[in-house]
């Protein structure tokens, strides 16, 4: 009797740790989507925690807290967020335990997240410059274009983003910054505009 209530116990036991690490492991996946003009950051935060799992804990007495921006992002990952709605203020983030993120200020200028400038080359697969080519942070409306040379420039709040790469008529492509800061590629012409040819 007693090692039946012992095993049940134990079986108890690793159910409610893995419901935990469950809704844990769902609440860090959750992508979101925002759609925001000239509103204030804690507005914003708020309505992360409306979509999320997560809690977000700060003094409303930070200067930037009521700090008014715009963002546009889609299926977008929090951290990512959080980079882009705090990059142009003193206000950094921390993530505790239990989903917890605190927010706070920056006091040591070296603590600040700088951002970082992205430097790049699109061109055909034949090596020929394409000009007008749309780079954009995955997710966000965060983006620029390629010059005559075909070569850009994008400030991104870190060198850890997804950046889209496409072109009318030309094969899309996603590159993983993984901490670089000077990226080139190469597009392929869509199968479908060939197809499309006489």
């Amino acid at each position: 009797m007693l090692r039946k209530a012992l095993l049940i116990m134990k079986l108890t036991a690793l159910l409610i740790l893995f419901f935990t690490l469950n809704v844990s492991a769902k609440g860090f996946g959750q992508k979101i989507n925002l759609r925001v003009k000239k509103t204030e950051i804690a507005g914003i935060l708020s309505s992360i925690e409306k979509q999320t799992n997560y809690r977000f804990l700060y003094n409303n007495d930070l200067g930037d807290i009521r700090e008014k921006v715009t963002l546009n992002v889609k299926d977008a990952d929090l951290l990512l967020v959080l980079d882009l709605l705090l990059q142009n203020t003193k206000l950094l983030y921390q993530q505790m335990e239990n989903n917890l993120i605190v927010i706070k200020e920056s006091e040591n200028i070296a603590e600040q997240r700088p951002d970082v400038t992205i430097r790049g080359k699109i061109t055909s697969d034949d090596g020929t410059p394409l000009t007008g080519v749309s780079i954009q942070i995955k997710g966000t409306n965060v983006g620029t274009t390629t010059n005559t040379e075909g070569n850009f420039t994008l400030t991104v709040p870190n060198a850890n983003v997804t950046l889209v790469v496409s072109y009318v008529g030309y094969v899309s492509q996603e590159i993983n910054l993984a901490g670089r800061t000077e990226v080139s590629a190469s597009l392929t012409v869509s199968t479908k505009v060939i197809d499309g040819c006489p």
